[in-house]
């Protein structure tokens, strides 16, 4: 007997909250004072005369290739002038060019050298990257007090990168003591600043009642702005909920639509669950064929229910060429990563081919797996007749009768079992008998 899940296929909450490496801000924004009326000619000459600010601007003319062509080594030189005459905004940029190997070679050193100087004159973005390579161990010992130390400072003066990481150290404990309430505190500051990690996670807080009361209206707006910003987890995540109505009424057809973005963007998670709207006709037109090709891309990714799913519509011929070996390989593959269902359905597939040395392997391994599972004690019944003990097969369907309670459904199918038995003369005689036994016990128990 096959297990059928295709309404039960899991949808998968993207948790991004230990996964996320510190980010780095861009490089510093320009001097404020303003060169927009100052000519290139005349940029360079107050930056020959030694001007901070201008020898700091003129970095950044080179860098960005702005009224000159770009040239990270001229950038550097220049920035390097202004740094040494204690400007902190040209410090940071020293830093990340030697943090990047721009114009320079890379040396993290250097950067935690230059950062550390720009930190200190209470720069948010260098106290940001100075974070980050205490968090990363780059350039100095890791040490995450030291990181949680300068995120804060960066954070507390606004900068959107630390106050996100500052909050993934609060949500893992590392430099701090693991407090999700203030993780929620941190990434709700990022989000809305428009940090699209901090949207997801704080979403995932949301829906999980981490740090916060759960609230899945609340996680909904979350995963809602980082998926507008095109964020294909949060896609996902906005999907799953719309499919599930959770914090928004129950909309296949929204479900399916954020999948699809998803999906096309090569999430594994959306490809699978589209492949399932397809297979069920849920907001989409039932199409077999676009399930199948979904299931392909992410089964093809080593996820376990598309491989799952896509073995049953190989073993049904439906969408794809009826092919029992296909559907033994991609149960096999499911199976190997713990789906109790594709182990149960890999032994029957088995049973059904006439492979029944490798089917009773299989069917053994399922019930062991999962001894209180209707399905695979039928299946262990099974095995047991068709290689011609009667009686350790009806000892087990007794067994079964007792675990089918009122299900109609999995009694019909097992009926149906009987029948291809005895459609392709296996223990013919004892089939039949089974097949009663079944009809008259299991309808008599819900009677």
């Amino acid at each position: 007997m096959q297990n059928t899940r295709w309404c039960g296929v899991p949808t998968l909450v993207i948790m991004v909250l230990a996964c996320l490496s510190p980010v780095r801000p861009a490089l510093a924004n320009p001097d404020t004072t303003d060169t927009h009326n100052i000519s290139i000619a005349q940029l360079q000459k107050s930056a020959a005369n030694g001007d901070a600010d201008a020898q700091y601007n003129l970095g950044l003319n080179y860098y960005n290739g702005e009224e000159v062509d770009q040239d990270y080594k001229q950038a550097f030189e220049w920035y390097m002038k202004a740094a040494q005459q204690g400007h902190a905004e040209a410090q940071l940029n020293i830093g990340i060019m030697y943090d990047n190997g721009q114009g320079v070679d890379q040396d993290y050193a250097q950067a935690v050298s230059w950062y550390q100087k720009a930190a200190n004159q209470g720069n948010a973005n260098a106290q940001s990257n100075l974070g980050v390579m205490y968090e990363n161990g780059q350039g100095i010992a890791p040490d995450s007090k030291q990181a949680a130390f300068w995120y804060r400072k960066a954070a507390e003066q606004g900068e959107v990168s630390a106050q996100y990481n500052l909050g993934l150290l609060y949500d893992n404990g590392l430099g701090v003591t693991q407090d999700q309430k203030e993780a929620a505190l941190w990434y709700k500051k990022a989000a809305e600043q428009g940090d699209v990690d901090a949207q997801i996670n704080l979403g995932t807080l949301y829906e999980t009642g981490q740090g916060v009361p759960q609230d899945y209206q609340q996680a909904f707006k979350y995963y809602k702005l980082a998926a507008d910003q095109g964020d294909m987890d949060a896609q996902t995540s906005l999907a799953s909920f719309y499919e599930e109505g959770k914090g928004v009424p129950k909309d296949y057809q929204e479900a399916a639509k954020w999948y699809q973005l998803a999906a096309e963007h090569g999430n594994t998670d959306a490809q699978a669950n589209l492949g399932v709207l397809y297979d069920n006709g849920d907001g989409v037109p039932q199409d077999y064929k676009k399930a199948a090709e979904w299931y392909q891309k992410a089964a093809a990714k080593g996820e376990s229910s598309a491989q799952y799913n896509l073995g049953m519509l190989y073993e049904d011929g439906n969408g794809v060429p009826q092919n029992y070996d296909k559907a033994v390989e991609l149960y096999r593959q499911a199976a190997a990563q713990g789906d109790t269902d594709a182990q149960i359905n890999l032994g029957w597939c088995l049973l059904k081919q006439g492979k029944f040395d490798a089917a009773k392997v299989e069917i053994d391994k399922a019930h062991q797996l999962s001894p209180e599972d209707y399905s695979a004690t039928v299946n262990l019944g099974h095995i047991y007749l068709v290689q011609g003990d009667v009686q350790t097969a009806q000892s087990w369907y007794e067994k079964a009768v007792v675990l089918a309670g009122s299900d109609q459904e999995q009694i019909t199918v097992t009926l149906e079992d009987f029948d291809l038995f005895i459609k392709n003369g296996w223990q013919v005689e004892a089939s039949n008998n089974a097949r009663q036994f079944f009809a008259s016990k299991v309808v008599n128990k819900n009677n």
